[in-house]
């Protein structure tokens, strides 16, 4: 008998709680400022999962997500990269195939969030959500 978690099972996505370590890539372009070059950053992201599941018009199962962590942090340059906790950082996971409606993986999840960037001591937060 196994003891090991099937990740893959839709059934355990509405209403959880997951933590995945991640890799940032990508570059943080500053105005009058340098360009940070984030070549897979190691960083910890958090996600509470919507125990709502919806079908979105083309037949895919989509839920909602809410970010409760977001870190990355990194010597050259020192960077240390947070979401901004006082404004809402929200996502939605959606099949990447249409049919059943319990289905969600495998899927793709995207967010819009703020974040606060601190450079060289300095904090820098976004106005838009990225």
């Amino acid at each position: 008998m196994s003891t090991a978690i099937d990740r893959r099972n839709s059934e355990r996505v509405p209403g959880s709680t997951h933590f995945a370590s991640v890799l940032a890539f990508g570059d943080f372009v500053f105005p009058n400022g340098p360009t940070i070059r984030c070549d897979g950053i190691p960083g910890i992201s958090g996600v509470v999962t919507s125990n709502q599941i919806r079908t979105v018009q083309t037949g895919q199962s989509e839920v909602s997500l809410t970010r409760i962590l977001t870190h990355f942090h990194f010597e050259q340059p020192p960077v240390l990269i947070e979401q901004h906790y006082s404004k809402p950082s929200v996502g939605t996971l959606t099949s990447l195939e249409s049919g059943d409606g319990a289905r969600l993986l495998p899927g793709r999840a995207s967010f819009s969030q703020h974040i606060i960037l601190i450079l060289d001591g300095r904090p820098l937060a976004t106005e838009n959500r990225l």
